[in-house]
């Protein structure tokens, strides 16, 4: 209360005071002396009475997201199993398959060359060092992929 005003007279807070106040009055939580300020100020002040109108449509749909039910279709989550565990083990598959094809190929042709005696030792050293090379790099991609797929934190994020 200001000196200038009378003693039975109620205080009208100002916009910072008011805004602070706000959210107990839109809760309910404010003393009664309090309410009737809070009251007072959205009476004479535009600007305060869109706030206390926009809180009071969040409450809402707030409100209206809390009570919404939300369902589980166990067909669905059956698919989603399914279709995860088709995919892993196809893909474990296809890359042990292509990694056996790949090294059994790699072998034959290296073997047959690495041991032929006509061909530079430079150029045999550099034909094994490269079908090594080959063989540990996809072996280390199968290695990471499958434990990326296990630590994945965002594997269920649906895009």
């Amino acid at each position: 209360m200001t000196p200038d005003e009378p003693a039975g007279a109620p205080h009208v807070p100002g916009c910072s005071e008011a805004l602070v106040l706000l959210m107990g009055f839109i809760d309910g939580e404010l003393a009664p002396e309090d309410i009737r300020r809070v009251e007072d100020h959205l009476a004479v002040c535009p600007s305060c009475r869109a706030e206390h109108a926009a809180y009071r449509r969040l409450g809402h749909a707030a409100d209206a997201l809390a009570t919404e039910e939300v369902r589980v279709s166990t067909e669905h989550a059956w698919e989603r199993i399914y279709d995860r565990l088709t995919r892993s083990v196809g893909w474990v598959l296809l890359w042990v398959g292509l990694t056996l094809i790949l090294g059994w190929t790699l072998w034959e042709l290296g073997s047959e060359f690495l041991t032929d005696s006509e061909v530079p030792m430079v150029l045999r050293v550099g034909v094994g060092t490269f079908i090594g090379g080959l063989l540990l790099l996809t072996i280390n991609f199968l290695r990471e992929r499958l434990y990326r797929r296990k630590t994945e934190r965002y594997d269920e994020v649906i895009r």
